[in-house]
């Protein structure tokens, strides 16, 4: 455990707090509010004593010669030069953890002892303590443990983080006023970025639920641009494609993209790691070659016209609204995360879209906007975009039966719908508009 002199040193800074908001009580204390504002300057001898000149910029040091440190991003103590504050988890625990603000349970009273160090006291009456062999603790006495050296520090913050002939300008970069090169203009276009992003195979790029994917349908994306060379993409939904987490909420490091012009027309994506933003598969990801395509987001349908005689039957006016009615008369429904046969007749919102695929396939997608696909074996189940488990065959006879790819019907045969090896009463299904 003595290892972790061995660590970097981080840069954590003291932070004053007041507010002008009317206080709550906290333990015969009062609480400015949950994000109080800095003051300006420090005002009272102690203040002026732990901020020191440079405005409180220190290490850390605990009684036996040990640094308090970020440890792998998991415990940092105030504020480190990651931004990150040291924070009491709830007011009943004993150990602290990160947080990304500065609220109630981040607010420290610093209290300047006999020996010259430091301690600092939680509103919840814990001091921060050393006692433990590496992590952070909160004890409810300020004993040899509690008290620390403030010192200042020699360590600088480190420059920022470069990539392959790029630079990261910081965490959160801001973003440029306006699209003032060439390749920006295009690309943005008139509308500000708004965007289909199309694969090769006619799918589009999609989001749901913090889900990267493509799908047959048609949707909406937000071209953000960063600065002079760099984009991010932000779904309706407010969430940016990201390289390592597939989604993030904020546009970092790891969601800038650097958008390519190809000959043919076709724009592709490339990250600060070299990796292209890629279609190859049903799940997005970024991969070795580009194969994404842009275009102006618009409001035509994406579904292919029905055609053959079947297809125009089966989608009707209506383009395919329907109920699944089964022999029984229960109804086929997205309940709780399961497909199932309802016993209520037309359960309220119970209608599914059939939507065509192709001249021969469709995918039904219910109100939820899921998908019903094959799970495994026999079993059903909701998925978020029309992938090849998806696909059902149209069949007509005395009702309707679906029959997928791998040879399956679907089948009301048990409470739970599953797909069965035959066709038979249990796989035929009556079709009913909705309205």
């Amino acid at each position: 455990m003595r290892s972790l002199s061995l660590l970097v040193l981080l840069i954590f800074t003291v932070v004053v707090r007041t507010s002008a908001h009317p206080p709550s009580t906290v333990l015969n204390r009062t609480l400015p509010n949950a994000r109080p504002s800095r003051s300006p300057e420090a005002n009272t001898p102690l203040m002026q004593d732990l901020l020191g000149p440079d405005g409180g910029k220190r290490t850390l040091r605990a009684y036996d010669g040990r640094y308090l440190t970020n440890y792998h991003g998991s415990m940092v103590a105030l504020r480190s030069y990651r931004g990150i504050y040291l924070s009491q988890w709830w007011f009943i625990y004993s150990q602290p953890h990160s947080a990304s603000v500065a609220d109630e349970k981040a607010m420290f009273t610093p209290v300047k002892n006999d020996d010259g160090s430091w301690s600092f006291k939680t509103r919840g009456g814990k001091w921060m303590s050393a006692h433990m062999s590496i992590n952070i603790s909160l004890e409810p006495e300020n004993k040899r443990c509690e008290r620390w050296k403030v010192v200042r520090t020699t360590v600088s913050a480190p420059p920022p983080s470069t990539v392959p002939s790029r630079t990261l300008p910081n965490p959160r970069p801001s973003r440029s006023p306006e699209a003032n090169t060439p390749l920006m203009l295009e690309l943005l276009g008139p509308d500000g970025g708004r965007r289909r992003f199309k694969a090769w195979n006619g799918y589009d790029l999609a989001e749901h639920e913090h889900r990267m994917f493509i799908d047959r349908l048609e949707h909406c994306w937000y071209i953000e641009q960063i600065n002079d060379y760099e984009v991010a993409l932000k779904s309706p939904n407010g969430i940016y494609i990201d390289y390592f987490a597939g989604y993030r909420d904020v546009a970092d490091e790891s969601a800038l993209l650097t958008p390519v012009k190809n000959d043919d027309g076709t724009w592709s994506f490339t990250n600060r790691w070299n990796k292209w933003l890629s279609g190859q598969s049903c799940d997005n990801r970024f991969g070795p070659a580009p194969i994404y395509r842009t275009q102006p987001y618009s409001t035509e349908p994406s579904s292919p016209e029905a055609n053959t005689p079947l297809m125009l039957e089966l989608l009707g006016p209506d383009g395919g609204q329907r109920t699944f009615k089964a022999y029984n008369d229960r109804y086929l429904t997205d309940y709780n995360g399961h497909f199932v046969a309802n016993v209520c007749s037309r359960a309220v919102g119970q209608y599914f879209n059939i939507e065509q695929i192709n001249d021969n396939e469709v995918a039904l997608r219910s109100r939820n906007g899921r998908y019903f696909s094959q799970f495994w074996f026999s079993t059903a189940h909701r998925s978020h975009y029309a992938n090849e488990n998806a696909m059902l065959k149209p069949v007509k006879n005395d009702d309707g039966s679906f029959k997928n790819r791998s040879g399956k019907w679907m089948s009301n045969a048990n409470y739970e719908i599953s797909f069965e090896s035959h066709n038979q009463r249990c796989e035929r299904w009556k079709l009913e508009s909705w309205n």
